[in-house]
């Protein structure tokens, strides 16, 4: 998000022809992914960055920030680009993507943060490409609680 990205989450047991349909229609041009998880998954025609260490390995980010890249892309973000899109279910035959803005997740975390600071969180295990799964996740990592964040179906 900081670099100007918006973030499509894509999940490895979907039918490759929804992921494929996902690819194409939001226009995703890098998938960013773990080797063990793009098994199966239709990622020809984008480019591929493997993140295999990089919840370990604080290098790759480090040597982003020591050339002034990030920096840079941050002054680019603006409220009305896009966080992330996340796609429906497709119940009317065809999943849609519903685009989220950066003001809206700024408006909601804002909230949230004063709504639950003080509280003890609790575990979040539903799948990352639900909407109420990274709204969760974003409040309490923006204001410094990690805790009780466990991997997502």
């Amino acid at each position: 998000m900081k670099a100007g990205g918006a973030y499509v989450p894509l999940e490895p047991g979907l039918p490759p022809a929804r992921v494929e349909y996902m690819l194409e229609d939001a226009g995703i041009e890098w998938v960013l992914v773990e080797s063990g998880t793009m098994k199966g998954l239709p990622l020809s025609g984008v480019d591929v960055v493997l993140m295999d260490g990089a919840g370990t390995e604080a290098g790759w980010l480090e040597e982003g920030e020591e050339a002034g890249e990030l920096e840079e892309c941050k002054r680019k973000v603006k409220a009305e680009n896009l966080a992330y899109i996340l796609y429906t279910s497709g119940s009317t035959g065809r999943p849609k993507g519903v685009m989220v803005e950066h003001r809206a997740v700024s408006n909601y975390v804002a909230h949230a943060r004063q709504y639950l600071e003080g509280m003890e969180g609790g575990v979040v295990s539903s799948p990352l490409s639900f909407d109420a799964t990274l709204t969760t996740l974003l409040a309490p990592l923006l204001g410094g609680q990690a805790g009780g964040i466990a991997g997502g179906g």
